[in-house]
């Protein structure tokens, strides 16, 4: 819409419609994969360059519970194993996603992590971990409170890392 408003302002010709997004590789297609899952491939190499390795089902959970990827780009556990593959990822002997080697966190993730690493956090805790690595304070109340992909809700109130979550059993399904 934006695009739109710009060239009426501009007095020049409507831009064409975006493409439509493409979220699934198509069986049997050779190995090249889709801006989406690529995308979503991304996001997986930064939680794990700040977590470190993690379970396949434990990855696509974070991806699945980030605000950016619910609707328009979920993938399969499959779909995200071949992506992660295809952007360099590799999986060790116990199932364990590790990002491509030298890949670094970014200073965000860094900070979140030590914040909150071994901790069990409230909502607001986890608020503040967001404002101080970063985020605004609207952003980190708002949408990242419930969408950052490095925190598990894990029960009431209640959040983990991913990792630690992990670590701690049990978890409620992903949501507010």
């Amino acid at each position: 819409m934006g695009r739109v408003r710009i060239a009426a302002t501009l007095g020049l010709a409507q831009p064409e419609p975006p493409a439509p997004v493409v979220d699934r590789q198509p069986a049997g297609e050779d190995d090249t994969s889709p801006a989406a899952m690529l995308t979503v491939a991304q996001a997986g190499v930064r939680a794990l360059a700040a977590i470190g390795p993690l379970p396949l089902p434990v990855l696509a959970a974070a991806m699945a519970r980030a605000r950016r990827f619910r609707e328009r780009h979920h993938l399969s556990d499959g779909d995200l194993a071949a992506a992660l593959r295809l952007a360099g990822c590799t999986v060790d002997a116990d199932g364990r996603w590790h990002p491509p080697a030298g890949t670094i966190a970014s200073e965000r993730n860094e900070a979140i992590v030590a914040l909150a690493a071994g901790r069990d956090l409230t909502r607001q805790q986890m608020i503040d971990i967001l404002f101080t690595a970063g985020y605004s304070r609207s952003s980190a109340e708002g949408r990242m409170s419930s969408s950052h992909p490095l925190f598990q809700r894990t029960g009431p109130d209640r959040y983990r890392l991913i990792s630690d979550a992990l670590a701690a059993g049990p978890t409620e399904p992903a949501g507010g």
